[in-house]
């Protein structure tokens, strides 16, 4: 084999390698959260006030300017505002502020709710949220998909 040849077969193998790479988080809601996270939903909220928090397993860190450390495989709660969606049972990507600017280990989705907090859902169609009234939407768009 040539060096010719081994160069094209090179730049196939690159090429093609990037054909196969998976967006999973939003740029511009990654610039302006301070973590960015994919993560695993197994269950609805557990208590709601002002805020409802839900637990997530920590799949990959994407971003991290905060001095908590987020590790993978490790489950964390997450606030989100009772009159928005929870994150929907699956996988997704969620950007999280501080709930509390002091502490480092409270945590609430981005804008507190999913319009700014989730994003690249892969899952069920259901909403986690309790039924919170007549004033909730019954269907939420992310990224282009309905979820109920």
């Amino acid at each position: 084999m040539n060096y010719k040849n081994i160069f094209c077969i090179l730049v196939i193998l690159i090429v093609s390698a990037g054909c196969f790479f998976v967006e999973i988080s939003n740029s511009d809601l990654v610039g302006k959260a301070e973590v960015a996270l994919r993560i695993e939903c197994i269950q609805k909220a557990e208590a709601c006030g002002k805020y409802c928090w839900q637990t997530v397993k920590i799949l990959k860190v994407l971003k991290d300017e905060s001095n908590y450390r987020f590790r993978r495989n490790t489950s964390i709660k997450v606030a989100y505002y009772n009159w928005e969606d929870g994150i929907p049972i699956g996988t997704a990507t969620i950007y999280l502020e501080r709930y509390y600017p002091p502490k480092d280990d409270l945590w609430k989705l981005l804008g507190g709710g999913v319009r700014e907090g989730v994003s690249h859902y892969e899952g069920r169609s259901q909403p986690l949220s309790e039924d919170k009234g007549p004033s909730r939407r019954e269907i939420r768009v992310i990224n282009g998909k309905r979820i109920r």
